[in-house]
């Protein structure tokens, strides 16, 4: 959904953004996805009818300038040091949006109690957004959701499923539930 999502915002609106995603490293796969999707086929050399390498490059360049991967020195960076690599690329790149995909990548500090670090941090991403006039999107993942008895699937999440939903529920501008029943 993200990448679909990214996808249109660049295409449709002009719009550029900064991406924290070590899930989806490297980031040239994370490019060929979004090209393929663009595209609409399969790009790999098994698919016959695929556009020309021109074609892709073009395609492919276009994104690649348009989203752009931080890559921290660390496995599990601060939320500090990648706040600074997206101040960078607001102020070189002119991006629109920042993305933190997922949020659990970062090395929070839970020092204090869990919920009150929450607090802090929204509130603080909250209102880098709101200084650099940005989007700021943070993917949580629900925690250990158990199956229903007698289903394959997990049911629907909600934001209390989220660790410390509740302080998710009272900082964030919106949340967006993508629950994939079938998947």
């Amino acid at each position: 959904f993200l990448k679909y999502y990214l996808l249109y915002r660049v295409v449709v609106l002009g719009e550029k953004f900064a991406l924290f995603a070590p899930e989806d490293n490297p980031a040239e796969e994370f490019y060929h996805s979004l090209t393929e999707i663009y595209l609409g086929c399969d790009l790999t050399p098994k698919n016959y009818n695929r556009p020309s390498q021109e074609v892709y490059e073009r395609y492919y360049d276009f994104i690649s300038k348009s989203i752009f991967f931080v890559y921290p020195k660390e496995i599990a960076p601060t939320p500090e040091y990648i706040k600074e690599r997206f101040l960078e690329l607001i102020i070189k790149e002119k991006i629109s949006g920042c993305i933190i995909d997922p949020f659990n990548q970062l090395a929070n500090d839970y020092g204090k109690r869990s919920d009150k670090y929450l607090e802090s941090f929204l509130a603080d991403c909250s209102r880098f957004a709101q200084i650099n006039d940005v989007y700021f999107t943070i993917v949580a993942h629900p925690k250990s959701l158990k199956k229903e008895s007698g289903h394959k699937n997990y049911p629907c999440p909600d934001v209390f499923d989220i660790a410390d939903g509740a302080m998710w529920n009272n900082k964030m501008d919106n949340i967006l539930i993508y629950h994939r029943p079938n998947h």
